[in-house]
């Protein structure tokens, strides 16, 4: 996500919390995750 811009969606294999803060951080408007991945309870 280092080269992404105000607005981009960004998809991501990490399913930690902090994947939230990369995209408040980056003004991502969504964070995409391969269906075949679980979340981590406290990240969704």
């Amino acid at each position: 996500m280092s080269h992404a811009a105000k607005g981009d969606a960004g998809i991501t294999v990490h399913t930690h919390v902090n994947i939230v803060a990369v995209a408040v951080l980056a003004e991502l408007v969504c964070i995409i995750i391969p269906e075949s991945i679980e979340v981590d309870d406290g990240t969704v």
